[in-house]
């Protein structure tokens, strides 16, 4: 049967337009089966609907963190070093300021800081059995909701 185009009926007493909803009603029966058979095969049977997939990830540097905290902990020195010349008379010193390390040019992120790789393979996918009958309809869900609202106060109206 396939995908099915539905015309909204002509009304002219008010009741909003529903073109999404009026899909949905046209592929009823044809979707109920196909939803079912979605249903089984997911729950009943264990079967996973896969696609494969390049996936991007990123996590900060463990490089540039060495060398962050690295840096911090021989400011920390340098400044106990001095507390302890000036406590024990000694002459008072200026604490330098250690340059910022640079980050290794070999370094596997690059110097970016981020280090970036993918990762292909099978991807699961994880998406409800309506939103795969929408896109074959070709359903916006998101606008037939607002035309369920625009029903239902409708209804509203109708009966105050």
């Amino acid at each position: 049967m396939g995908r099915t185009q539905a015309t909204a009926p002509g009304r002219d007493d008010g009741y909003p337009d529903t073109p999404q909803a009026n899909k949905v009603a046209a592929a009823a029966s044809e979707s109920q089966a196909i939803g079912n058979f979605l249903d089984w095969l997911m729950h009943e049977q264990d079967v996973h609907l896969m696609k494969w997939e390049s996936v991007r990830h990123e996590r900060p540097c463990t490089a540039y963190k060495k060398s962050s905290i690295e840096k911090a902990r021989k400011q920390e020195l340098l400044e106990g070093l001095a507390e302890i010349r000036e406590q024990l008379g000694g002459a008072a010193f200026d604490v330098p300021e250690i340059p910022e390390d640079r980050h290794p040019d070999e370094c596997v992120c690059k110097g970016t800081n981020v280090y970036v790789w993918h990762e292909e393979g099978w991807q699961p996918q994880r998406r409800r059995i309506e939103e795969w009958l929408a896109d074959f309809y070709d359903v916006d869900l998101v606008a037939l909701e607002k035309e369920k609202r625009a029903v239902l106060a409708w209804v509203r109206e109708q009966n105050p």
